[in-house]
């Protein structure tokens, strides 16, 4: 959707096919419920409670990072779970680096303190943005973790969009229903 609308799961689906929303975001305290986000350049973000085992996810293009989507969930961790930021470790996995996300000045004006240029090129570094936005939101630093893999420079191991691919990326999550992560103390 490239918006920020997030869902909560609060009940199992009554059926084991897929459950489609529109949105870009969902977050759930149910374990073994599989939550997926389609990608093919735009950034899958994790954020996982581990003390009140609250799992996030969210699909973050430039739009999505523009109306700040990762901190929004987080945020909602915060308020419909009553996560700390202290307990909350987050995951930027594989998707465009700043290395091959050329974009136009329209786009560029949104992310002033994310930008860089290459080979005369303005380009966004939408992995700065979503760090920036998590650690606004109290995200401690050593618990941001950033694959820094881009999928246009590494499109033989993932879809991108850039490099002209049709196929999409899934990043899949959901909290272990079989082992109880202890509570911090």
């Amino acid at each position: 959707m490239h918006e920020d609308t997030i869902h909560d799961i609060d009940v199992y689906p009554d059926r084991d096919t897929p459950v489609f929303a529109d949105g870009d975001g969902m977050l759930t305290a149910l374990p073994g419920l599989g939550m997926v986000i389609r990608t093919a350049d735009c950034v899958p973000a994790i954020a996982f409670d581990a003390r009140r085992t609250v799992l996030g996810a969210a699909h973050a293009g430039w739009r999505g990072c523009r109306l700040n989507i990762a901190g929004k969930l987080v945020r909602t961790m915060k308020e419909r779970y009553g996560s700390d930021t202290a307990d909350i470790i987050t995951f930027i996995l594989p998707s465009i680096g700043p290395q091959s996300y050329a974009v136009n000045d329209d786009v560029a004006a949104h992310f002033p303190d994310s930008t860089l240029t290459v080979n005369g090129r303005i380009h966004v570094d939408l992995w700065d943005s979503i760090g920036r936005s998590l650690l606004h939101e109290g995200i401690l630093p050593e618990n941001i973790f950033a694959s820094g893999v881009c999928t246009r420079i590494n499109h033989t191991d993932f879809f991108s969009h850039r490099y002209g691919d049709t196929g999409r990326n899934l990043n899949y999550c959901c909290i272990n229903p079989c082992k109880k992560i202890p509570a911090k103390k």
